[in-house]
């Protein structure tokens, strides 16, 4: 069929799909077929989201299983990377709100989990920040991170380690470490991870840092080190102690423990 021939939605059944989106009535989307559902999803609001990014973000898994039903392969994947004005993706959103069970069917469906908004961050930026520890598992295991790795920065260089560590989010440091996080990669400014948390005074996030090998003496671009960012005197001794009890000593390198040369 011809799009000009295609089913247009009226104003009442355009409202009745934005509605159905924010409180997730899946059953209201399975009465939709054909053209009307095809229609269902091409609406954009105001911000240029779609049904699908607004039950993605509210969770709604059920209805944003609805939504998809009866495309797969590239067309499924064309709808689940849909980005806003701002360039999310419905992945982002639903890793930023902790919505698991939408990740799922997001990737499921074929969701990009390496895709970028404007800012340069991908959904593991977020659900990394946010500390949502489920969320990262299922991104990890996605063909793309498989694939192109976990090292993948933002506009400001940050990793999805960075993240986690400014934010002081340890348990998802901790899992990123075990996946091969570069312990050492630095950002824009030249920092590194457990430089982040040093300077929002995230002690725990240091030192857990400090134990998987972070290099204590390396400088960034203004010649400061870890130890120099340290917000308490009390800090730095445990940096030098923890470091010495882990076997990382004092020295000037941390080597195997990740490297400041990744893909921007």
């Amino acid at each position: 069929m011809a799009a000009a021939d295609r089913a247009k939605l009226s104003e009442d059944e355009e409202q009745a799909v934005w509605r159905a989106a924010e409180a997730g009535d899946e059953a209201h989307f399975m009465t939709l077929a054909g053209d009307h559902l095809v229609a269902a999803r091409a609406l954009r609001n105001d911000d240029g989201r779609s049904a699908i990014h607004v039950a993605a973000a509210g969770g709604h898994a059920g209805a944003v299983r609805a939504l998809l039903r009866g495309v797969e392969g590239a067309e499924s994947a064309g709808h689940v990377n849909v980005s806003d004005d701002e360039g999310w993706t419905p992945l982002m959103s639903a890793s930023s709100s902790r919505r698991t069970a939408v990740v799922d069917v997001l990737l499921k469906a074929g969701a990009d989990a390496m895709a970028v908004n404007r800012g340069g961050r991908a959904a593991l930026h977020y659900a990394a920040s946010k500390g949502h520890v489920a969320i990262v598992h299922s991104l990890l295991r996605s063909p793309e991170v498989q694939k192109r790795g976990i090292n993948q920065r933002d506009k400001v260089g940050c990793t999805p380690l960075h993240r986690a560590a400014g934010a002081n989010q340890s348990e998802a440091c901790e899992v990123l470490l075990e996946e091969g996080a570069a312990i050492d990669a630095t950002d824009a400014a030249g920092r590194t991870p457990a430089m982040a948390a040093a300077e929002c005074a995230h002690d725990q996030v240091v030192l857990l840092l400090v134990r998987h090998g972070t290099n204590i003496h390396m400088k960034d671009p203004e010649g400061l080190s870890l130890l120099d960012l340290c917000s308490s005197s009390d800090l730095r001794k445990a940096v030098l102690h923890t470091a010495q009890t882990a076997g990382h000593g004092t020295g000037d390198t941390a080597e195997g423990r990740g490297s400041m040369d990744v893909d921007k």
